[in-house]
């Protein structure tokens, strides 16, 4: 099993529309795929960053099935 991280540092002004859009579009269109078993979608705390980081991880099985996610 492995971990999948995404990290993003995502303007203030836009933080709100795009993390709807992220719960409401792009996550469960990733899920969909089949690829995943699970996903966090996590806040970081961070002191250096302008703007808000998230990091979402997704869970895969294998490297292979990740391998044909990315392409």
């Amino acid at each position: 099993m492995f971990i999948y991280n995404v990290t993003v540092n995502v303007d203030e002004d836009v933080a709100t529309n795009w993390k709807e859009w992220m719960r409401e579009v792009h996550l469960p269109m990733v899920m969909e795929t089949g690829c995943f078993k699970e996903f966090r979608f996590l806040k970081l705390l961070s002191e250096t960053e302008q703007g808000e980081t998230y990091a979402i991880q997704y869970t895969v099985e294998n490297l292979e099935i990740l391998k044909q996610f990315i392409l």
